[in-house]
């Protein structure tokens, strides 16, 4: 994709450029068009971009990016996806590793069937660090490092996604994820994490202690279709024990928002069953998590489906479950009820302003927070909750009025730290009409936020003029 404030891209010779011109790849009339110093036509940039890299020309396949503006470079032979994917010719990832800065337009780096060498990952670590750079995504999907002295990227301060991908022929003796994940606790703007094991179990030991070291990690996918050997002994858990994961859960230790966990597979419905037990146990007492994806529910029994919305019945964190078919229309509505309190008021909000509004009209305080707690998402919540909060909201009292602000101000923080644009937008853009803006000091707060975090794009037009 071409960004509109790309600036022009110096036309260079490209036949000077070709280092195999003899290539079987480069003989194509889309090609000789783009030797010969016409523009590409952006939506063949896929197929320029695949023959270039099969040809190892990376020279040209730079030029080709930066004349066409184009963000999300992947370095593959593949046609797509689903297609083999044949290893990269030598040299070219180190290239890449080496220049990639050099097209500024570039914000998402994917790179495939590489053999990872310690120049290589020397090079892509200065790349990272140095001033300028605009990378924000970084995936690797079926890389191997070429010894076991190599070290990965220990520091990338710009990256917010990250994938790693693998999928094996048969069981491997060591996963290369697991040299991996080490160095991801020490990324300072890592905000997703993607991985995927096919033909390996996960280590969920390592991805728990990464978790655990770097709590800006507010979303993860887990894809994987193996089985680990051994669960382990009772309190002693194997590494592909995902109990490990999931106990963190429980006690609420992370700082993951959205969870996407894909690891049940009709091939393997016993740990499938067992995978599905850790998430009920864990979200019986769950506080943070707001995003859940089960694709393996599914798989499921009707019984264990119903224990499994049992278990989230106290539960008013979850904002969005799926797949949503999967669940009962009593369990959908429940969690719709949780994302519109969640948009508006969290439960310490409620409670706090509650008890303000109930002094401001003679009450103690402390009757308030007494009645507050128990506004859950049921029938007496539509009954009192809600004109409670609508007394509240027009209340002109000057405490009432502050609190409020606060209470949204925090609302308002809480969307931008999970990364719900849509959600702080449409908040934010609601306060308006109703006469409900933040006050000087709170919006100061928000706006400061937003600029320090780089998520002004969170509020709307004008917001932070």
């Amino acid at each position: 994709m071409k960004r509109s404030t790309d600036t022009a891209h110096p036309v260079h010779n490209r036949r000077a450029m070709v280092r195999n011109p003899q290539s079987e790849f480069l003989q194509g009339q889309t090609v000789q068009d783009f030797l010969d110093g016409q523009e590409p036509d952006t939506k063949k940039y896929r197929s320029l971009e695949r023959k270039l890299v099969l040809a190892n020309e990376p020279a040209l396949l730079l030029d080709l990016i930066g004349v066409t503006g184009e963000s999300n470079v992947v370095l593959s032979g593949a046609y797509d996806a689903e297609d083999d994917m044949p290893p990269l010719p030598d040299g070219l990832f180190e290239f890449f590793a080496e220049h990639i800065n050099q097209v500024p337009c570039v914000s998402s780096f994917t790179v495939t069937q590489a053999v990872l060498t310690a120049p290589a990952c020397a090079k892509l670590q200065a790349t990272l660090t140095a001033p300028g750079c605009e990378l924000t995504e970084l995936g690797f999907v079926n890389c191997r490092f070429a010894d076991a002295h190599v070290n990965f990227v220990a520091d990338a301060p710009t990256i917010e996604e990250f994938t790693w991908s693998h999928e094996y022929d048969q069981m491997p003796q060591a996963l290369e994820m697991d040299r991996v994940l080490p160095a991801l606790a020490h990324w300072r703007k890592l905000e997703s994490a993607i991985l995927r094991s096919l033909g390996a179990p996960l280590n969920y030991a390592a991805i728990t202690a990464t978790l655990l070291a770097n709590p800006r990690i507010t979303s993860l996918d887990l894809h994987c279709n193996t089985a680990p050997g051994s669960l382990g002994a009772a309190g002693h858990p194997s590494p592909g024990n995902p109990v490990i994961l999931f106990e963190m859960f429980r006690t609420n230790r992370t700082g993951l928002t959205q969870l996407n966990f894909q690891v049940a597979t009709p091939g393997n419905l016993p740990f499938a069953a067992f995978c599905m037990q850790c998430v009920t146990h864990a979200m019986a007492e769950n506080s943070t998590l707001q995003t859940l994806e089960l694709p393996g529910v599914a798989l499921c029994s009707d019984a264990f489906r119903h224990n499994f919305e049992d278990s989230l019945q106290r539960n008013r964190s979850l904002t969005a479950l799926g797949p949503r078919g999967e669940f009962s229309r009593p369990m959908r509505l429940a969690i719709e009820a949780n994302a519109k309190r969640h948009l508006w008021f969290s439960q310490d909000f409620i409670r706090g302003a509650l008890g303000e509004f109930m002094r401001l009209k003679g009450a103690p305080k402390e009757v308030g927070t007494e009645v507050a707690r128990y506004l859950y998402a049921t029938p007496y919540e539509q009954t009192y909750c809600g004109a409670i909060v609508a007394l509240l909201c027009k209340a002109t009292q000057a405490g009432g009025v502050q609190v409020r602000s606060a209470g949204l101000r925090e609302a308002i923080l809480q969307l931008m730290r999970s990364n719900c644009q849509e959600d702080c937008l449409e908040l934010l853009n609601s306060l308006r009409p109703r006469g409900m803006g933040l006050l000087p000091a709170d919006k100061a707060v928000v706006v400061h936020f937003a600029t320090t975090t780089g998520r002004l794009n969170f509020l709307p037009a004008g917001y932070a003029g």
